[in-house]
């Protein structure tokens, strides 16, 4: 088993031999090399007990290889072209992030990125140590339409404007630093003031506002109630994880 996996590891750029404080002292990860069919096989490493990957909305979980007898668990993952994926590994019931990657989400899920992902000049890269900073002011908002009372965080990007509403808002605040990167795109000039809306999924809920016509009632219904200058919507941008549109 030992000579199948080990050249797997050293095509990696690892060095030394798996489980030994020389390889854990060097390890990193996850690391990447091209396929045969234009994507990338990566490979993952845990340190400890019998574990799995779990990616968020990409794959199904991927279950660990023990290396021999040691305390080395890997697994090697065919990832397409130009993807950037949050996992998390699972020991039993715990939830762990990657402690061979210093690109976190929170304090239990690390992000991964093939070679070629898509450049994110504006996105810091955070530990998942990090503490986030968040928006100082919050509305308790009752609608209907989102099923209840609901809270959300506002914080207007060079001053405010049209209005972007992140859905999934726990997600934006806490794990991706979406705050500090429209901060970023708009003091260089890439994009123009914009009002950031976060707004919280109910608990055990999918979000409930997946359509345009949602995003425009909710950003002119949020700041119907604010006075300042840089909370009046002059249109609405509705985002969520994998989805943009304009209303």
């Amino acid at each position: 088993m030992r000579a199948e996996v080990a050249p797997a590891f050293a095509e990696f750029g690892l060095s030394g031999e798996p489980g030994t404080d020389a390889f854990w002292a060097t390890a990193r990860g996850p690391a990447s090399i091209p396929a045969d069919d234009g994507g990338w096989d990566t490979l993952f490493l845990w340190r400890g007990s019998a574990a799995s990957i779990d990616f968020e909305s990409w794959s199904k979980p991927v279950p660990l290889r023990r290396f021999g007898d040691t305390d080395c668990w890997h697994a090697r993952v065919r990832m397409p072209a130009r993807l950037r994926v949050t996992y998390q590994f699972r020991a039993g019931d715990d939830a762990y992030a990657d402690p061979f990657n210093p690109v976190g989400a929170g304090g239990d899920r690390s992000i991964a990125a093939t070679p070629d992902a898509p450049d994110q000049p504006h996105w810091p890269a955070v530990g998942s140590d990090d503490v986030l900073p968040v928006p100082r002011t919050r509305i308790r908002w009752a609608s209907e339409r989102l099923g209840g009372r609901r809270t959300v965080r506002v914080h207007a990007a060079g001053g405010g404007g049209p209005v972007v509403l992140l859905l999934d808002g726990d997600d934006w605040l806490y794990l991706h630093p979406a705050m500090t990167a429209f901060d970023a795109a708009v003091a260089d000039g890439t994009m123009p003031p914009v009002t950031l809306v976060f707004l919280r999924p109910r608990t055990g809920r999918p979000s409930s506002c997946a359509a345009p016509s949602c995003g425009r009632r909710s950003g002119t219904n949020c700041f119907r109630w604010s006075r300042s200058p840089a909370y009046r919507p002059t249109s609405t941008a509705l985002w969520s994880p994998g989805r943009a549109s304009a209303a």
